[in-house]
């Protein structure tokens, strides 16, 4: 019945998607069919039923980072951007690149944003497509002001564009 959800929501026929969703978690309260039906009542713009799906989801089994990457977008789609964030910080444990990021790098090497960068190594990685990292560079500029050796890790596509326009940043590396 999950398949068959997941097949009808990929076809665009979420209603059908609901159905069988909701029938499978009739049989069995499985966390991540409770984040399919959120998914597909979030495809439909019933944001705070989906929300409470997801919740659910994490009642069940706390920690699942899907979960909580679908609440963001549904809390910042419902303007509660505080909840948004805090909750889209799980992608660092569920997006296989940010995942080998961190591993490579540690989370307690993570910038807050608080402490002084003055005389730091800071790296920035572009985790997103490439009209995000370009539209993001803008911050390249006030963060080298702040003192520190600014790398910036990006795709291969935008190195060339980096090192020619920016020539603020230190190192610009492929993270490819």
């Amino acid at each position: 019945l999950n398949n068959l959800g997941l097949i009808c929501k990929k076809m665009n026929r979420t209603e059908k998607a609901i159905e069988y969703f909701s029938e499978s978690l009739k049989i069995e309260k499985d966390p991540y069919v409770l984040i399919n039906l959120g998914s597909a009542l979030a495809d439909q713009l019933k944001l705070e039923e989906a929300a409470q799906k997801f919740h659910e989801a994490l009642a069940i089994r706390s920690g699942i980072s899907g979960a909580h990457i679908n609440l963001a977008y549904c809390y910042h789609l419902l303007g509660d951007h505080k909840q948004g964030w805090e909750n889209y910080e799980h992608r660092l444990r569920h997006y296989s690149q940010l995942i080998a990021y961190m591993s490579l790098h540690g989370e307690e090497k993570k910038w807050g944003g608080q402490s002084s960068l003055e005389g730091k190594r800071l790296a920035v990685f572009c985790e997103q497509g490439l009209g995000d990292a370009i539209q993001m560079s803008r911050f390249f500029k006030p963060l080298k002001k702040k003192g520190c050796y600014l790398i910036v890790q990006c795709n291969e596509a935008l190195v060339s564009l980096f090192q020619t326009t920016m020539p603020y940043i230190d190192k610009v590396e492929s993270k490819t």
